[in-house]
């Protein structure tokens, strides 16, 4: 049996999610920027993978942005009505996280 040492105490079965970034997708043929219309899911709410989070509008097409993760959002790197290029940071979600509870 190994003795106990103090680096040994924070050896755990500790398991540790970070927020996972998400990226502006392409959005067509030709597009490489769009403005963020609006937030469908804002900061702090559950999101489901495959779930539409926000609308970004090109000069061509309104697209819908699906959320590639499950989880909390955390943080947009956008503000609605910012011009956004394909292949950014667009949000941070964190699959580990609990919802904020709404405010009334």
């Amino acid at each position: 049996m190994r003795p106990i040492t103090s680096n040994s105490l924070y050896r755990t079965n500790f398991r540790s999610f970070a927020a996972t970034t998400q990226n502006v997708p392409t959005m067509g043929d030709s597009i490489s920027e769009g403005v963020v219309e609006s937030f469908v899911k804002k900061v702090g709410q559950q999101v489901k993978a495959d779930e539409v989070i926000a609308r970004i509008e090109t000069d061509k097409v309104t697209v819908d942005i699906l959320s590639k993760y499950a989880g909390v959002i955390t943080k947009y790197h956008a503000a609605e009505g910012d011009t956004v290029a394909v292949g950014a940071k667009f949000v941070d979600i964190d699959p580990s996280a609990s919802p904020v509870a709404a405010s009334t």
